[in-house]
């Protein structure tokens, strides 16, 4: 790869790994089948999680020297725009799990730990942090729709759970409850 190429490889890692860990909310409120503005927020979340794949495979094969030799080296990101797009049937949706293999990446990034003690490994670790608390809070608001809760009230129960504090918001359905770690 070329200066250039690399440039914008750097520029698109971060909203690259933002677009593949909003897969995990999509496909968990699809999945919840909610309904009304949650499933319509899992919609839009599909449809700009597989547009930001585009745009990325778009951008690099339109930088790089050799469109080839790029596909051969990133197989990933070529299978993702193509076998994921959310006009596929409802049968095939299940595909867009792919995207989360992009969160691969990461696991390159704490292998190297003298960039995760950095200022840079820092920005990440309060990416992870942050992503975890709002899908945590956003799956917690799917999964307990019987309670009628907000999405902000989600973040508040994942902030306040990641940091032991605890709050009086907690999982009522049945399941949760006979669960063997609730006390």
């Amino acid at each position: 790869m070329n200066a250039r190429a690399i440039r914008w490889r750097e520029r698109l890692n971060t909203p690259m790994l933002i677009a593949a860990a909003l897969t995990l909310p999509t496909v968990a409120i699809y999945e919840s089948k909610p309904g009304g503005t949650l499933e319509t927020v899992a919609v839009v979340l599909n449809w700009t999680t597989w547009i930001a794949f585009l745009v990325e495979l778009v951008i690099m094969l339109w930088v790089v020297p050799n469109r080839w030799a790029w596909v051969k080296r990133h197989p990933l990101d070529v299978i993702i725009v193509v076998f994921t797009p959310p006009v596929l049937p409802a049968g095939l949706q299940s595909l867009r799990v792919l995207r989360l293999l992009r969160l691969l990446r990461l696991f390159r990034l704490a292998q190297l730990s003298r960039e995760v003690f950095s200022l840079e490994g820092l920005r990440y670790s309060l990416l992870l942090t942050l992503l975890t608390v709002v899908g945590g809070g956003s799956l917690f608001v799917a999964f307990e729709h019987n309670q009628h809760l907000d999405t902000w009230d989600g973040i508040y129960w994942a902030a306040t759970t990641m940091t032991t504090l605890g709050s009086n918001i907690y999982p009522k359905r049945p399941a949760a409850r006979s669960s063997p770690w609730r006390s």
